[in-house]
Formats: C-alpha cells, structure tokens, sequence
C-alpha cells in the first residue's frame, strides 16, 4: 500500500481549459525548431606571436512530430514541480493514515480465516461468514467509528490515480536541413614573418544539406520529447537536434612551413547539444499551437567555439 501510495497523485476536478490541452492517446502533433549560431572575434597572444581571427555562422532547422501517451495524473518531466510533490506527500500520509487505522480490524479478520482453517472449502466460508457476522455485530460502534475516520482518507486515495493533468508527447519522427560557413584566418609572427609578410593558415569549413538520419535506421525515440501540464498551462520541452556529426567540406590554404593544405571531409558535433537542458514553456492558449518562442544563449568555448545561439520554436498541430 506504501509503495502504491507513493507512485499516485491526488487530483481534482478537470477545468474546461485543461481539457482542451490534453489530447487523445496517439494523437500527433508537430514542433519546429530553429538554431542559430553566430561567432565573431579576433584573439592577439600576449607575446604578439600569434593572432586568430575568424567568422562562423551556422543554422539548423528542425521538425519533428510527436505521438500523444495517455493522460496521467503524474508527470515525467515535471518531476520537481512542487503541487505533485505536495500532492504525492498528501496521497501518502492519507495512505498510511488509513492503513494504520484499518490495521486492527484487518488483523481480526485473518484471525477469523485462521481459525476456519482457510477460506477453500464451503465448510470453511460458512465458518467465516458466521464468524464476521458475529464480530460486525459485537464491534458495530468500533467499525462505524473507524469508517467515519478513515472516510476522508479513503476519498483522497479513491481519487488518486484516475486525474489527466500530464501528458508525455514522445518523438516519432525528424528531419531538419543545415548550413555552416566557418572560416579562421591564423597568422604567426617570427623572424620571417610580419606585417608586411604574411604567414598565414586559412581554414574554411562548409556544408549544407538535409540532417543525416541515425546510421542503421536507429531508433530516435526519447531523443526529444514534451510534456503538457494541462493545469498550469505549460510545457515541459526538450527540443530535437540533430542525433549525428554534421558533414562539412574543409579547406586549408597556408604558407605556413610545415602546415598540410588541401580540401578533406570532416564532421562537425551538434554544437547547440552542450548548450540546451529542458526548457518550461507558459501556454498562452488553450492549444499546443499557441506556443511559440526565442531563446539567446551565450556559448561559452576557445576561439570561433564560442557565441551566441538562438533557439527559436514553434508547435505547427493540432
């Protein structure tokens, strides 16, 4: 009973406007995303032997469609909202309250069975049957006493579990499109180089293109997800990215002794991936496509690795 008591949340009635928020099960609905990266600066070394100076834009866009899980009346990703801590809390003092209350008279009972030898034969259920009909009537005051303290706590546990302010939307499918255009400009000075001449390694990486797809067909199920709390009109979300290195074509010029030139393919991390933890969305509406929204975040990293990005989304249905 503890343990069920635990796992369940007390709710009460649904308001009009949460129900309009809470689907059906296996209802869909589609978020688009957008990130966008921008990088400028110029680094001078303190010992004036070195300058790196580079420029780096880059864009993802992103769509992705969800499937509706069943309504609960306890969250996932709302976890650590405090009214289902404190509900939970509730549900299992009344749990334990009403247990505790119960106890004597549930422990008359398995005496009663026990002393009919079980409850298999009809022999046996006609010895229990007169038995509790013999104690209801001796202890009639006691139990009703008991059924009146306990009613209050048997309401609260009665409605656990059967409320609809959660629902958990689960990712079944992305796609996206990418741009990058990087370019860093790293010039040394020595003896036989200056100002006037230049030793210089320039590497430009670009791409563009749809967002590869996870290899093997691997499943992108719970790499994105949201969830709505239909009573306080918010979601909970963690925004689709893409699940692979993105390919980039690089190329090096340099007059540099000792630097290797040429074109190659390289691969490029998700670079918002470091950068977004779930984010708690108001509902302006009473509909999912009422939500939308920006984001600016400073990236911290060396060089052209650090920014700003800006997270901008959408939900498109229903």
């Amino acid at each position: 009973m503890k343990k069920l008591a635990v796992s369940l949340l007390c709710i009460g009635a649904i308001p009009l406007a949460q129900a309009e928020l809470i689907a059906q099960k296996g209802a869909q609905a589609q978020l688009k995303v957008e990130y966008s990266f921008v990088s400028k600066g110029q680094y001078f070394s303190p010992s004036k032997d070195q300058r790196r100076t580079w420029d780096s834009s880059k864009s993802v866009r992103m769509t992705a469609v969800y499937t509706a899980d069943a309504p609960q009346p306890i969250g996932v990703l709302h976890a650590n909202d405090p009214r289902q801590k404190q509900d939970m809390a509730n549900t299992q003092a009344a749990a334990e309250r009403a247990q505790k209350a119960l106890a004597p008279g549930m422990n008359d009972m398995m005496k009663i069975m026990q002393d009919c030898g079980g409850a298999d034969t009809p022999a046996q259920q006609a010895c229990i049957e007169k038995k509790v009909s013999a104690y209801a009537n001796t202890n009639r005051d006691q139990l009703n006493a008991t059924r009146q303290a306990v009613a209050g706590d048997m309401d609260t546990l009665g409605k656990a579990g059967k409320g609809s302010r959660f629902q958990l939307w689960k990712l079944a499918s992305q796609w996206g499109e990418y741009q990058v255009n990087e370019q860093v400009i790293f010039q040394v000075f020595e003896a036989t180089c200056t100002e006037s001449k230049k030793c210089v390694r320039t590497t430009v990486k670009k791409g563009s293109g749809g967002v590869p797809s996870p290899p093997g067909g691997a499943s992108v199920a719970g790499a994105s997800m949201f969830e709505v709390d239909g009573s306080k009109k918010e979601v909970v979300l963690r925004l689709p990215m893409p699940l692979v290195p993105l390919p980039l074509e690089q190329t090096v010029t340099s007059n540099i002794s000792g630097d290797k030139i040429g074109q190659s393919k390289v691969t490029m991390p998700p670079w918002m991936s470091k950068a977004l933890t779930t984010m708690t969305v108001a509902i302006p509406g009473d509909a999912l496509r009422s939500v939308s929204g920006s984001k600016i975040i400073d990236i911290e990293g060396p060089y052209e690795e650090g920014g700003k990005l800006t997270v901008s989304w959408s939900f498109t249905a229903p």
